[in-house]
């Protein structure tokens, strides 16, 4: 996805695809959470959008694991409720 903002891009159009399919269940709704990852080719670090999932986790050398600690968007479908610029992926 070209850009820095191809991740809160994709967020953007899942959100709207849910806003859109939940339109037409007349009154119920959709929403998801998600975790959205992007590793750009000839780097050694992800990219990532924390859309109301569990906060995702790392796992070290060790094999130890450790949680991470992303800023979160609402989940994927309640974009409509939140009207704070959304915040860039986390490096």
């Amino acid at each position: 996805m070209p850009g820095d903002d191809g991740l809160t891009e994709l967020a953007g159009r899942l959100d709207r695809h849910l806003a859109r399919a939940t339109l037409s269940l007349q009154g119920s709704e959709l929403f998801a959470t998600a975790l959205l990852l992007e590793h750009r080719e000839g780097s050694d670090h992800l990219d990532a959008l924390h859309c109301g999932h569990l906060p995702p986790l790392a796992v070290g050398p060790g094999h130890e694991a450790r949680e991470l600690q992303l800023p979160a968007l609402l989940p994927l479908g309640f974009s409509s409720l939140d009207r704070t610029p959304s915040p860039p992926p986390y490096a």
